[in-house]
């Protein structure tokens, strides 16, 4: 288990993030990929004017009472790892760390929120965001 999640259900997200191009100010082929993937899984996902991937969860209500949860998704450099080795105790490779070990534990947190059996009673808006890198 990685926190709540099975482990395989987290490592094969991740693999996937981390191995998506999403430098900063490209980062469209990594939104895409999650975009589709909470789709799949029935959270549907919206990005704004900015590029940012943004998933709303719970009732409708005013700004002031929505609680913003964030994960960026770009990574330095290149924007993706070319591999990534695993070990017991370790993960190693470009952006397995900053920040896509973050993302992948948000969507993951989003999913269960939305099926949990006791509704939120604020709003919640699951904020992928772009550009923090760069």
């Amino acid at each position: 288990m990685i926190g709540p999640f099975p482990s395989d259900e987290f490592f094969s997200l991740h693999e996937r993030l981390v191995l998506t191009p999403g430098p900063s100010h490209g980062e469209g082929p990594r939104r895409d990929l999650l975009r589709q993937y909470l789709a799949e899984r029935g959270l549907p996902a919206e990005v704004d004017g900015a590029g940012n991937l943004l998933v709303r969860l719970g009732p409708t209500g005013p700004w002031s009472e929505t609680a913003v949860l964030d994960a960026h998704l770009d990574v330095v450099e290149r924007g993706h790892a070319l591999d990534i080795q695993r070990t017991a105790e370790h993960l190693q490779g470009l952006g397995v760390g900053d920040n896509q070990t973050a993302v992948a534990m948000l969507a993951l947190a989003l999913l269960r929120l939305q099926a949990a059996p006791t509704p939120l009673r604020r709003p919640l808006l699951g904020l992928f965001s772009v550009g923090e890198e760069g």
